[in-house]
């Protein structure tokens, strides 16, 4: 794993096998357990946030389903010092989004972000220590707990999630003048959901280029396929099954196989995904490529395909304060 920033410091809030792992392979990276929160699931970020920033002057959050492939260090060091830095949210757009979570929160709105937020990486400073502890505050409001209990296609949109939360502060009046600098997708990060999660245009961009970290999105983890799926009972199921395995994530996690008792997740399992390797002779950009060009395909079948990463064409019709994207990916 090619990292330059010997400076960073892992901080675990709970026993985490892979974090374990990590610490393990990274002699600059400290473990540090932390077992009284008092929060749990996504509603953590702050809080541990919170906590790093009373050691250091920045903190950078990693979600639990990242795999660092890449120079994390040198993006890292090229960040812009005082932005509040999250990562750009999977390709949809929806003019207007983040100012909506924002006015359902009863917050005033002063701008529209330019893509929703997606907080499985952030980094922050000890000057927006401020816009954390409102971030905490509001994942512990009582409307926001009610809304995670109930099943995530009937919340609202500004309780979806945590990061829909972020997204709302950010557009209010109160953090208006703060900076937003996003991880962009493809050439810095992969956001990876679905078959074509790892866009066609973003994998030909890639082919001779590793990202800094790849995000595992959606309800299908790689470790959710400890048995195969059947192809003929689920489709669907087999077809993330298929992706996985020719993910980038898969092959950024193998150097750490070894070290996790060779879990059968970490193999490559599937007949059709064998053969898609070794046809793009083991290039992680171009092995999952026919699927994503035949998921492009349907997007477009369906008649309202996503714009392409990077693409402001049916946004730029839009004044700056109006733009903005759901978060569909990540919760679906």
């Amino acid at each position: 794993m090619a990292n330059r920033a010997p400076h960073l410091r892992l901080l675990c809030f709970s026993p985490l096998a892979g974090a374990k792992v990590l610490s393990d392979e990274l002699p600059n990276m400290e473990l540090r357990p932390i077992d009284d929160l008092g929060v749990s699931g996504w509603s953590v970020k702050p809080t541990v946030l919170l906590r790093a920033l009373a050691e250091a002057d920045s903190a950078f959050w990693l979600d639990t389903d990242v795999v660092v492939s890449g120079d994390l260090g040198g993006l890292l060091d090229a960040l812009p010092a005082g932005a509040v830095v999250v990562g750009e949210e999977y390709r949809y757009r929806q003019p207007g989004g983040c100012s909506g979570r924002a006015r359902a929160w009863g917050l005033t709105v002063s701008r529209e972000l330019d893509w929703m937020t997606n907080s499985g990486s952030v980094r922050v400073t000890r000057a927006h220590r401020p816009l954390l502890e409102r971030w905490q505050a509001l994942l512990a409001d009582p409307r926001f707990i009610a809304a995670q209990k109930t099943p995530i296609a009937t919340r609202p949109t500004h309780l979806l999630g945590d990061q829909d939360v972020l997204a709302a502060l950010l557009a209010s009046t109160e953090f208006a003048d703060l900076p937003i600098h996003y991880i962009r997708n493809g050439p810095e990060m992969v956001q990876h959901c679905g078959a074509n999660g790892y866009h066609a245009i973003d994998r030909l961009r890639m082919i001779f280029r590793r990202p800094a970290f790849i995000h595992m999105l959606g309800r299908y983890k790689p470790w959710s396929f400890v048995v195969p799926p059947d192809a003929r009972r689920s489709k669907a199921d087999y077809l993330h099954f298929l992706c996985f395995e020719l993910s980038p994530f898969h092959a950024a996690a193998q150097p750490y196989a070894a070290a996790l008792g060779h879990p059968v997740w970490l193999q490559r399992r599937s007949r059709v995904a064998r053969v898609l390797n070794a046809a793009a002779f083991g290039n992680v950009a171009l092995r999952g490529l026919p699927l994503a060009l035949v998921a492009w395909a349907a997007e477009w079948k369906r008649g309202s395909p996503p714009p392409l990463p990077g693409d402001n064409v049916g946004a730029a019709l839009l004044p700056r304060r109006e733009r903005c994207s759901p978060p569909r990916a990540t919760y679906q």
